[in-house]
């Protein structure tokens, strides 16, 4: 695991983390992919316990019933731990399927969320992209018609200066030109 610079850790305890969370993460990939509520609440309260230097000691009983209970009733502020507050909520209270219920549903659903902003992002780019490409030749087009306006009683027809426009307003063809000058 990677842990904030910041942290202050002690290296035992720190090591005993890794060491748990290794652990829980080898029996998870074996098993249901995550969704075993029980195993999840006992990780917490191993972790805990681990962290508060009170594992295989005997106020580690009293810690973790303190840590159920604070489960139950926690109530964050912090937009970022919304969904897991609502999940350690209902595993603490023993809403063990309600919980794999409700964090299948926030993890579809932040799903969906991304899919639509890559989306929208994609298509964005795109635009850009399309009107990045198509501006020099918009470009070239509006100087030739701003040329054509000024100039149309010296060519013979709509294709002469169609031919001109081809010549000196690049990239833009000859059937583009007469295509636009047709309609004029």
């Amino acid at each position: 695991m990677k842990w904030p610079r910041d942290a202050r850790i002690a290296p035992a305890v720190r090591e005993g983390l890794e060491s748990r969370i290794a652990q829980f993460l080898s029996e998870d990939a074996s098993s249901d992919g995550g969704k075993d509520g029980r195993a999840v609440q006992k990780l917490l309260l191993d972790l805990y316990a681990i962290y508060t230097s009170l594992a295989g000691t005997e106020a580690e009983e009293l810690s973790q019933f303190n840590l159920i209970l604070a489960g139950v009733t926690w109530d964050t502020d912090e937009p970022r731990f919304a969904h897991a507050q609502k999940y350690i909520n209902r595993l603490f209270s023993d809403q063990i399927d309600e919980a794999h219920a409700y964090i299948d549903k926030a993890i579809n659903e932040r799903a969906t969320e991304d899919y639509a902003v890559g989306k929208t992002a994609i298509a964005e780019a795109g635009a850009r992209g399309g009107k990045a490409k198509h501006q020099e030749a918009a470009a070239a087009i509006e100087r030739a018609m701003a040329f054509c306006e000024r100039h149309h009683a010296g060519f013979k027809s709509k294709k002469d200066m169609a031919r001109y426009c081809e010549k000196h307003f690049p990239p833009v063809k000859y059937t583009t030109y007469y295509r636009i000058l047709r309609k004029l």
